[in-house]
């Protein structure tokens, strides 16, 4: 396939239609169901921690997380995962390797540049998918929200947005 790949209509609809052409209306597009659903149990915590909060974040705007979506975050939750734990563990093994003499100092090297390697790889991976899940500062600046989106049902009714809720629980 040649050029830039199609951007979905649900995206262009988020954007706000900058050119002003007329939507794809054919409705042959397929509309994945709202959600991601829970994480696989395979990831770690501290995947699963990320996993929570990022559907927590992005679950306030309609449509920005679909089922089509739970593999690319499982994707990106995996990564930021491998990438703490790469900077958690490298300060230890420098801390041992300046302490440590002969074959014993090489082989911590070895882990060293093995745990380099894997952060750098985990950040390739974070970029990629940050980007299609819109995750990016870039990438939000194209999302438009519409008055209204993404606001919470209050029991005497009316509306309040996730942001002012949060502050009010915070001052009560």
């Amino acid at each position: 396939m040649r050029g830039r790949p199609p951007k979905p209509t649900s995206i262009k609809a988020l954007e706000g239609n900058a050119g002003h052409r007329s939507l794809d209306d054919r409705g042959d597009e397929p509309a994945p169901a709202p959600g991601v659903g829970a994480p696989p149990a395979f990831l770690s915590k501290v995947a699963k921690q990320k996993w929570f909060e990022l559907v927590a974040q992005m679950g306030h705007v309609p449509g920005w997380l679909t089922e089509a979506d739970h593999d690319l975050l499982v994707l990106y939750c995996s990564a930021w995962a491998r990438f703490v734990e790469a900077e958690v563990e490298t300060p230890k093994l420098r801390r041992a390797q300046a302490k440590a003499k002969g074959d014993e100092r090489g082989q911590l090297l070895n882990e060293i540049n093995l745990l380099t390697g894997q952060r750098k790889q985990a950040e390739k991976d974070m970029k990629t998918t940050r980007n299609e899940l819109g995750l990016s500062p870039a990438s939000r600046t194209r999302i438009r929200v519409n008055p209204g989106q993404g606001e919470l049902p209050l029991e005497g009714g009316g509306t309040v947005s996730p942001f002012t809720q949060a502050q009010n629980l915070a001052r009560a």
